[in-house]
């Protein structure tokens, strides 16, 4: 209903349903208001069952003022029937009605809205009229809600998990409204756009968890078997390994020995331990910490807690963005298959020669696996409810898996007369010195860098600089250089000043991606792999490494075919690496550095089997990069006897 007055002055306008009982609606017009202007009045739609849906107006004001009265139908909203709006400071709020047919509970209802224009507004969904048209800037506890903020486009799915349930019992009512909650937008804003309402899932998952469960383990065990076959021979027997083959029988068995006789007892195998040791401890706090935010976004029904790809959101039997999540099993996955390679190379080691398997620890390949294994346990809990405050679960385990990267480029996997070298680094102090220094940085940084804003940029700008104090004082005692820059010019000693070089780049590195990104923990996960590809390529380039025979195998015609493969093996690791890099960096779906109404312009629709989006793809290519790499990162790391 809207009004507009011909001379100055003041109205009072009630709207009462039948009977005369209920207050539906009432509006105020304040006597310095324009006689060219009109006032828009929405009232809910009557829930009684008489068909006449009789109001009953009441009028008060100023005596002698004129004005004008336009009456219209509430607007009503279909599927796949798109209805424009538009909201200002005279009409503040639109309300769409929305009755749904019968078989809507069976799949999930996507909300849509959709703009031209960057003002924030609010998109809210309930089955309760009067808490969309009054409410709509509020949250609570009922249960009847749902609401987000939005600028270009935004997206709410109802489905029978959500909190309200989708039904269709009961009609649904829409509302949108400016967003001034930050004081920032203009008294004068309008916004106008189009709300759609779809069915967007039917539930059915069994062909993308046939092909997420099923690809990472075929072909991951495909990859695994064939550098197994490219690169297990340094590990096994650099010299006679082709001469004297163990049988499968004399593998199998010795399989059950190292596991019997060498995973708890035996050989060091701390790395693996302590590995394993710190991802439990600290999954026990991640997981409180993230369902907590999560259990209150679903309680509120306030979907700017969370930051997804509201435009890929499948659920399952929770409110949770199951595709999301579901596509970290191929982490899983593949951690499985990378211990199970090691696992059987040091069964092999062992099967040919009970004295060659203590020269090797294969330790840190275990921790390589258990790495992988929490990468995608923490990725998985980190999506339950991704933000800013919760992405440092996210990078916990990419930081450890970066950190030992360059640990077996230093120590490498072989000892000596069964000792390990006493200039190598410890698992106690790669985590005592390195690890745990870098979550408490990456906390602090997750809460410089939350909304509240809730310590100073000092609080971890002191601390990091201290720490990478200590870190190039302490690797430049690892190597036992007295002259570092004659260090860094030379690159002597089989390569391992590469180590140095980068704890000395770190601090700049460091301040250069936090200019770049604005952030504390991405600036500290981005220096993490490209310091982790550094040393890799430096260890490869001037080391004394078995990278060498690598490089010179196509010159023996009986291993030409195993050079071709193993070349072939570098180039698709190479492209999976690449692709992920680019599904990462090129094109995300979400952006918990900026405002939800901001990120949610990054949303983008489902491209794969209409379940995976980007960073899906992102999940999955990079577990296969890192289970490959894994194994070139070993054979990379063993040092030939000169």
């Amino acid at each position: 209903m809207d009004c507009c007055f011909s001379l100055t002055g003041f109205l009072h306008l009630s709207v009462y349903g039948k009977g005369n009982t209920f207050l539906e609606g009432h509006l105020d017009i304040s006597e310095s208001s324009l006689s060219d202007q009109w006032r828009s009045l929405s009232f809910c739609p009557s829930h009684s069952g008489d068909d006449s849906m009789e109001k009953r107006l009441t009028l008060s004001g100023t005596p002698g003022v004129g004005f004008t009265v336009e009456a219209s139908q509430d607007n009503g909203a279909g599927l796949d029937d798109p209805k424009e709006f538009e909201i200002n400071e005279r009409n503040t709020v639109n309300v769409f009605q929305f009755i749904p047919p019968k078989d809507i509970s069976k799949t999930q209802l996507g909300i849509t809205v959709t703009s031209n224009s960057d003002v924030p507004a609010y998109l809210k969904v309930s089955r309760n009229c009067l808490d969309v048209k009054d409410n709509i800037r509020l949250v609570d506890y009922k249960g009847e809600s749902i609401r987000l903020t939005f600028a270009r486009k935004g997206r709410i799915t109802l489905s029978k998990a959500s909190i309200p349930s989708l039904t269709d019992s009961a009609s649904w009512y829409v509302g949108i409204a400016l967003n001034n909650a930050a004081g920032t937008t203009p008294l004068n804003a309008s916004k106008t756009g189009t709300l759609t309402l779809t069915k967007s899932f039917d539930y059915s998952y069994e062909k993308p968890m046939f092909i997420i469960v099923l690809l990472p383990l075929i072909l991951g065990g495909l990859f695994a078997v064939w550098a197994v076959y490219c690169f297990k021979e340094p590990h096994i027997n650099p010299f006679k390994s082709i001469c004297c083959p163990a049988t499968w029988g004399e593998v199998v068995t010795a399989m059950w020995n190292v596991m019997k006789y060498h995973w708890f007892a035996g050989r060091p195998k701390t790395f693996s331990y302590i590995t394993c040791i710190v991802g439990c401890v600290l999954m026990v706090g991640a997981f409180q910490f993230v369902y907590a935010d999560w259990y209150l976004m679903i309680q509120e029904g306030d979907r700017d807690h969370c930051y997804y790809n509201d435009f890929c959101y499948r659920v399952s039997n929770s409110d949770i963005p199951f595709n999301l999540m579901s596509s970290n099993f191929a982490y899983i996955v593949h951690a499985f298959i990378l211990a199970l390679s090691v696992w059987y190379m040091e069964a092999e080691v062992l099967a040919r020669s009970e004295g060659r398997k203590k020269d090797f620890s294969f330790s840190i390949g275990y921790a390589f696996a258990w790495a992988l294994l929490f990468e995608g346990l923490f990725s998985t809990l980190y999506h339950l409810c991704p933000s800013k405050i919760t992405f440092q679960f996210d990078t916990a385990f990419m930081f450890v898996i970066s950190g030992l990267i360059v640990v077996v480029m230093y120590n490498g996997i072989e000892m000596k007369n069964g000792q390990e070298d006493e200039g190598n680094v410890g698992a106690t102090n790669f985590f005592l010195v390195f690890i745990v220094p870098l979550y408490i940085l990456n906390y602090l940084g997750s809460l410089n860098h939350s909304n509240e804003g809730l310590i100073p940029t000092a609080a971890w700008a002191v601390p990091l600089a201290l720490w990478c104090f200590i870190i190039v004082n302490w690797v430049g005692y690892k190597l036992y250089f007295d002259d570092w820059k004659s260090c860094i010019c030379k690159c002597k000693r089989e390569g391992k000043c590469i180590g140095l070089t980068s704890g000395v780049c770190i601090a700049v590195l460091l301040l250069c991606l936090f200019a770049i990104f604005d952030s504390l923990p991405q600036a500290l996960l981005i220096t993490c792999i490209v310091e982790s590809v550094v040393v890799t390529i430096a260890k490869v380039s001037c080391g004394n490494c078995s990278m060498r025979e690598f490089k010179g195998c196509c010159k023996c015609e009986r291993r030409s075919w195993k050079c071709f493969f193993s070349y072939i093996y570098v180039l698709i690791t190479a492209v999976f690496l690449g692709f992920a890099l680019v599904m990462f960096l090129a094109l995300p779906t979400t952006d918990k550095a900026k405002t939800p109404e901001e990120s949610r312009n990054k949303n983008e629709e489902c491209i794969w089997l209409g379940f995976f989006d980007y960073h899906d793809l992102w999940h999955i290519s990079s577990s296969f990069a890192l289970l490959m790499g894994a194994h070139l990162l070993m054979y990379a790391s063993y040092t030939a006897p000169s």
